[in-house]
């Protein structure tokens, strides 16, 4: 589960990030190459990128590091971001039945009784509440160089629409 500090904080963002536009180009690559299939359970439906974290905890701050982008289907995406899921359901975005869906694929993928997807659940969540309370710092990895492209381009972006807003509008000199 994704620290607090770190929600909306990743590589397909507008802002920090790479931007939805380059987002989709590397998507689409990483699915090529892959295949089509989800890497976690082979699926070729829903696919989603998934970008996978290292965390570094310190007393009070910690350094998630990109490490890559997975390809994995919509199923297995929900079931990684289980903290998000458990929202998506409390709001009624997922149904219950859903829920019980997610709950059994986990069960499949990993070969696992129930008792130990809910023990799962619970260290995760433990985990993420520790991660929670600390100020991370994003270092990009091997997607740092893009970032650092998209950043340039929002840049310039910003300053030619500043340059076109400051111009003085031309008069013509001819009249009717």
């Amino acid at each position: 589960m994704v620290p607090g500090d770190l929600w909306g904080r990743n590589l397909r963002s507008d802002t920090e990030g790479i931007g939805q536009y380059r987002w989709k180009k590397l998507r689409k690559r990483i699915i090529e190459e892959c295949d089509g299939k989800c890497t976690i359970c082979g699926s070729i439906e829903k696919l989603h990128g998934h970008e996978v974290w290292k965390y570094e905890e310190k007393k009070r701050f910690g350094r998630a590091t990109l490490v890559r982008v997975d390809i994995i289907c919509w199923t297995c995406h929900n079931v990684t971001h289980w903290g998000n899921t458990v929202r998506l359901i409390m709001f009624g975005a997922i149904s219950h039945d859903g829920y019980m869906v997610l709950r059994k694929h986990f069960r499949r993928v990993n070969q696992c009784k129930q008792i130990d997807f809910d023990r799962h659940a619970r260290r995760q969540l433990a985990v993420w509440k520790r991660r929670s309370r600390l100020r991370w710092k994003i270092d990009w990895g091997p997607y740092a160089d893009a970032v650092e492209d998209a950043k340039c381009s929002r840049v310039e972006r910003r300053q030619r629409t500043e340059r076109r807003q400051s111009a003085p509008i031309s008069q013509s000199g001819g009249g009717f």
